[in-house]
């Protein structure tokens, strides 16, 4: 959302070099639509990058491919858009790049860094391969991203040219997490046990607090409880996490409750 001419990002900081964009930049003498259009393209950029811990100023050319590839391509973006649009909101973006490097807010501008690399850069991920990837790096035991990466780049640029560095693979399995939790659930339901009516119930302590006065200050006083732990043999101050899965262990469900509730079994 635009707030007084400025972006309003999660922490609710209001980012002043935006606000002197809008006013006080070539985008003020812009058509209203044509404003409230860039406006639009704006936000969705900002969120995007927001969803990876990164502020505008951050974004580098790998970030606006993976932009250009979940804006137009992603099965994880259910309003993907087509060419025009896109066409529409990389003008926008240059419009304020161009602009961020006069003002020496960026080094870079990602738009210009992105069109430098376009001939010889090497092909990004594509959803599925994000997800054989991740299924691949379970299957062969690797919990070390690092160790993975140093793996797959060595033995699987065949099959997957587009294997990116550490930070950058990070970056993009988060950015998956939706369409991964979505084939997590649709395989799990392929599966017999998940139709039983059967259930497995377990739970572990979240401790909030261990005096009585953080217990009254505490903006969770209204949510939290107080109960026994008998696999701790102690009494606490918090909510309990709970896990429910299959009777082989394939989990279905996992919620966070008060620890007031009484325990099932």
């Amino acid at each position: 959302m635009v707030i007084s001419g400025s972006r309003l990002p999660p922490d609710c900081q209001i980012d002043g070099r935006l606000g002197r964009f809008l006013v006080r930049s070539s985008f003020a003498r812009l058509e209203q639509e044509t404003k409230r259009n860039y406006a639009t393209d704006y936000c969705v950029f900002f969120d995007f990058l927001w969803r990876r811990d990164e502020d505008w100023d951050e974004a580098g050319p790998d970030d606006l491919w993976d932009f250009e590839d979940w804006r137009t391509r992603s099965l994880s973006n259910p309003r993907r858009v087509g060419g025009a649009r896109w066409n529409r909101g990389l003008a926008a973006l240059g419009r304020l790049y161009s602009w961020a490097v006069k003002q020496g807010y960026v080094s870079v501008s990602p738009i210009e860094a992105r069109e430098v690399a376009r001939p010889g850069r090497t092909p990004g991920l594509s959803d599925a391969e994000r997800l054989c990837l991740v299924v691949a790096q379970q299957l062969l035991g690797y919990s070390s991203e690092t160790r993975w990466i140093r793996y797959a780049g060595t033995h699987l640029t065949g099959m997957f040219p587009g294997i990116p560095q550490q930070s950058g693979y990070n970056k993009r399995i988060r950015a998956a997490g939706t369409l991964i939790s979505a084939t997590i659930t649709a395989l799990a339901k392929d599966t017999p046990s998940w139709h039983d009516v059967l259930r497995l119930v377990d739970s572990t302590p979240l401790p909030c607090g261990m005096s009585r006065e953080t217990v009254k200050r505490s903006d969770l006083a209204a949510h939290a409880g107080y109960g026994y732990c008998a696999s701790h043999s102690r009494f606490f101050w918090g909510f309990r996490l709970y896990l429910i899965s299959t009777p082989e262990g394939m989990p279905q469900l996992r919620s966070c409750a008060s620890n007031s509730m009484r325990q099932p079994g």
